[in-house]
Protein backbone atom coordinates (compact mmCIF):
# COMPACT_ATOMS: atom_id res chain seq x y z
CA UNK A 1 0.00 0.00 0.00
CA UNK A 2 1.04 3.65 -1.30
CA UNK A 3 2.49 5.93 1.94
CA UNK A 4 1.95 9.77 0.58
CA UNK A 5 4.15 12.20 2.47
CA UNK A 6 3.16 16.09 3.06
CA UNK A 7 5.92 18.44 3.48
CA UNK A 8 5.57 22.25 3.37
CA UNK A 9 6.79 24.37 0.29
CA UNK A 10 7.96 26.64 2.60
CA UNK A 11 10.59 23.88 3.72
CA UNK A 12 11.19 22.92 0.48
CA UNK A 13 14.37 25.05 -1.67
CA UNK A 14 12.17 23.99 -4.81
CA UNK A 15 10.67 20.98 -7.03
CA UNK A 16 13.05 19.81 -9.40
CA UNK A 17 11.19 18.56 -12.52
CA UNK A 18 13.83 16.10 -13.72
CA UNK A 19 14.48 13.85 -17.09
CA UNK A 20 16.01 10.85 -14.75
CA UNK A 21 15.94 10.67 -10.98
CA UNK A 22 19.35 9.08 -11.13
CA UNK A 23 20.55 11.48 -13.84
CA UNK A 24 21.11 9.06 -16.25
CA UNK A 25 19.78 10.44 -19.70
CA UNK A 26 20.44 11.29 -23.20
CA UNK A 27 22.45 13.45 -23.84
CA UNK A 28 21.88 14.08 -27.60
CA UNK A 29 18.31 14.12 -26.91
CA UNK A 30 18.52 17.24 -25.38
CA UNK A 31 15.71 19.62 -25.73
CA UNK A 32 13.44 22.39 -24.64
CA UNK A 33 10.50 21.13 -23.45
CA UNK A 34 8.74 23.94 -22.57
CA UNK A 35 9.05 27.41 -24.02
CA UNK A 36 9.15 29.94 -21.46
CA UNK A 37 7.36 33.22 -22.04
CA UNK A 38 9.04 35.42 -19.12
CA UNK A 39 12.19 37.14 -17.72
CA UNK A 40 15.51 35.94 -18.51
CA UNK A 41 16.23 35.56 -14.74
CA UNK A 42 19.35 34.40 -12.18
CA UNK A 43 18.97 32.51 -8.90
CA UNK A 44 21.31 31.94 -6.15
CA UNK A 45 20.01 29.92 -3.43
CA UNK A 46 20.81 30.33 0.34
CA UNK A 47 22.79 26.64 -0.80
CA UNK A 48 24.88 28.37 -2.68
CA UNK A 49 23.69 26.81 -6.29
CA UNK A 50 23.18 29.13 -9.07
CA UNK A 51 20.43 28.69 -11.69
CA UNK A 52 20.30 30.80 -15.02
CA UNK A 53 17.34 30.41 -17.39
CA UNK A 54 13.85 32.09 -17.72
CA UNK A 55 10.17 32.35 -15.73
CA UNK A 56 8.27 30.49 -17.32
CA UNK A 57 5.39 33.26 -17.40
CA UNK A 58 5.75 37.12 -16.63
CA UNK A 59 7.74 37.38 -13.30
CA UNK A 60 6.00 38.20 -10.04
CA UNK A 61 7.86 39.81 -7.33
CA UNK A 62 4.96 39.06 -4.85
CA UNK A 63 4.45 35.54 -6.16
CA UNK A 64 5.67 33.09 -3.27
CA UNK A 65 7.47 30.70 -5.71
CA UNK A 66 7.49 30.58 -9.64
CA UNK A 67 9.02 28.39 -12.38
CA UNK A 68 12.54 28.54 -13.83
CA UNK A 69 13.23 27.04 -17.04
CA UNK A 70 17.30 26.52 -16.99
CA UNK A 71 19.12 28.10 -19.44
CA UNK A 72 21.12 25.25 -20.79
CA UNK A 73 19.35 21.95 -21.20
CA UNK A 74 20.05 19.18 -18.81
CA UNK A 75 18.73 16.46 -16.09
CA UNK A 76 16.51 19.75 -15.22
CA UNK A 77 13.70 20.19 -17.13
CA UNK A 78 11.94 22.71 -14.82
CA UNK A 79 12.46 24.11 -11.24
CA UNK A 80 9.85 25.29 -8.84
CA UNK A 81 11.36 28.34 -7.16
CA UNK A 82 10.20 28.32 -3.51
CA UNK A 83 11.33 32.56 -2.81
CA UNK A 84 12.21 31.44 0.99
CA UNK A 85 15.60 29.45 -0.48
CA UNK A 86 16.60 31.94 -2.37
CA UNK A 87 19.62 34.23 -1.73
CA UNK A 88 20.21 36.61 -4.69
CA UNK A 89 17.84 37.12 -7.77
CA UNK A 90 18.72 39.37 -10.54
CA UNK A 91 16.50 40.05 -13.65
CA UNK A 92 17.05 40.65 -17.48
CA UNK A 93 20.14 38.12 -17.90
CA UNK A 94 22.73 35.64 -16.80
CA UNK A 95 24.97 37.06 -13.89
CA UNK A 96 28.70 37.72 -15.57
CA UNK A 97 31.28 36.20 -13.41
CA UNK A 98 32.24 39.93 -11.96
CA UNK A 99 28.61 41.32 -11.34
CA UNK A 100 26.96 41.05 -7.88
CA UNK A 101 23.19 41.21 -7.01
CA UNK A 102 21.41 43.50 -4.34
CA UNK A 103 20.37 41.28 -1.63
CA UNK A 104 17.88 42.57 0.97
CA UNK A 105 20.28 41.61 3.60
CA UNK A 106 17.00 40.96 6.19
CA UNK A 107 17.13 37.64 7.97
CA UNK A 108 13.93 35.24 8.21
CA UNK A 109 11.77 36.43 11.01
CA UNK A 110 12.72 40.05 10.95
CA UNK A 111 10.55 42.80 10.91
CA UNK A 112 10.08 44.80 7.45
CA UNK A 113 12.74 47.17 7.65
CA UNK A 114 11.76 50.56 6.31
CA UNK A 115 12.51 51.17 2.82
CA UNK A 116 13.20 54.83 1.95
CA UNK A 117 12.16 56.45 -1.42
CA UNK A 118 16.04 56.81 -2.32
CA UNK A 119 16.06 53.29 -1.81
CA UNK A 120 13.60 52.16 -3.65
CA UNK A 121 14.50 54.44 -6.36
CA UNK A 122 17.80 52.71 -6.06
CA UNK A 123 16.38 49.10 -6.54
CA UNK A 124 14.82 49.88 -9.31
CA UNK A 125 17.54 51.60 -11.11
CA UNK A 126 19.68 48.46 -9.99
CA UNK A 127 17.61 45.81 -11.50
CA UNK A 128 17.65 48.31 -14.83
CA UNK A 129 21.14 47.67 -15.02
CA UNK A 130 22.03 51.73 -14.21
CA UNK A 131 24.70 51.49 -11.82
CA UNK A 132 25.77 54.87 -11.71
CA UNK A 133 21.88 56.14 -10.88
CA UNK A 134 21.81 53.15 -8.41
CA UNK A 135 24.56 54.07 -6.37
CA UNK A 136 23.56 57.97 -6.27
CA UNK A 137 19.98 56.92 -4.60
CA UNK A 138 22.07 54.17 -2.24
CA UNK A 139 24.56 56.58 -1.37
CA UNK A 140 21.78 58.96 -0.21
CA UNK A 141 19.49 56.04 1.92
CA UNK A 142 23.07 55.47 3.15
CA UNK A 143 23.50 58.42 4.52
CA UNK A 144 20.41 59.14 5.84
CA UNK A 145 20.46 55.59 8.12
CA UNK A 146 24.42 54.87 7.59
CA UNK A 147 23.54 52.12 10.59
CA UNK A 148 22.03 49.60 7.82
CA UNK A 149 24.11 46.70 7.00
CA UNK A 150 21.14 46.33 4.40
CA UNK A 151 22.26 49.82 2.83
CA UNK A 152 25.63 49.14 2.91
CA UNK A 153 25.68 46.00 1.12
CA UNK A 154 23.71 47.77 -2.13
CA UNK A 155 26.27 50.83 -2.19
CA UNK A 156 29.12 48.04 -2.59
CA UNK A 157 27.14 45.97 -4.90
CA UNK A 158 26.26 49.18 -7.04
CA UNK A 159 29.79 50.13 -6.80
CA UNK A 160 31.26 47.11 -7.80
CA UNK A 161 29.36 47.02 -10.62
CA UNK A 162 30.30 50.51 -11.76
CA UNK A 163 34.11 49.50 -11.50
CA UNK A 164 32.68 46.92 -13.91
CA UNK A 165 31.63 49.18 -16.17
CA UNK A 166 34.91 50.97 -16.65
CA UNK A 167 36.91 47.93 -16.73
CA UNK A 168 34.98 47.72 -19.77
CA UNK A 169 35.53 51.08 -21.48
CA UNK A 170 39.18 49.99 -20.56
CA UNK A 171 39.53 53.14 -17.99
CA UNK A 172 41.15 51.01 -15.39
CA UNK A 173 42.45 53.82 -13.27
CA UNK A 174 38.79 54.73 -12.32
CA UNK A 175 37.94 51.07 -12.17
CA UNK A 176 40.34 50.79 -9.60
CA UNK A 177 38.71 53.80 -7.58
CA UNK A 178 35.62 52.41 -7.55
CA UNK A 179 36.84 48.32 -6.42
CA UNK A 180 38.60 50.22 -3.51
CA UNK A 181 35.48 52.24 -2.76
CA UNK A 182 34.05 49.32 -2.34
CA UNK A 183 36.95 47.93 0.47
CA UNK A 184 36.16 50.68 3.05
CA UNK A 185 32.54 48.78 2.75
CA UNK A 186 33.15 45.76 2.16
CA UNK A 187 37.50 45.29 3.89
CA UNK A 188 36.89 41.57 3.56
CA UNK A 189 35.61 41.74 -0.06
CA UNK A 190 37.91 38.81 -2.34
CA UNK A 191 36.50 39.33 -5.46
CA UNK A 192 36.75 43.56 -4.88
CA UNK A 193 40.64 42.53 -3.75
CA UNK A 194 41.42 40.22 -6.60
CA UNK A 195 39.98 42.91 -9.49
CA UNK A 196 42.36 45.63 -7.48
CA UNK A 197 45.10 43.40 -7.84
CA UNK A 198 44.97 42.81 -11.65
CA UNK A 199 44.19 46.38 -12.45
CA UNK A 200 47.44 47.74 -10.45
CA UNK A 201 49.08 45.19 -12.84
CA UNK A 202 47.37 46.62 -15.72
CA UNK A 203 47.85 50.01 -15.11
CA UNK A 204 51.74 49.16 -13.73
CA UNK A 205 52.29 47.83 -17.34
CA UNK A 206 50.66 50.54 -19.62
CA UNK A 207 52.64 53.35 -17.55
CA UNK A 208 56.22 51.25 -18.30
CA UNK A 209 55.04 51.22 -21.37
CA UNK A 210 54.16 55.12 -22.17
CA UNK A 211 57.76 55.58 -20.34
CA UNK A 212 59.00 53.94 -23.15
CA UNK A 213 57.69 56.02 -25.47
Amino acid sequence: ESQHIFVRFSNLKAVFFVRDFEGKFDKKQLQTEWHPEGHEITVKFKDGEVIEGYALTAYDENAQRFHLIPKKPGNNVSVLVERGSVAQLALGGALEQETYVAESGQAAGQPQARVSTEETLGDFYFHTKNYFAALTEYDKAFKQDPGSLRLRRKVAVSTFNVGVHYIKVKDYKRALQYFEEVLRHEPKNKDARKKIHKLRRIISTETKEEAKV
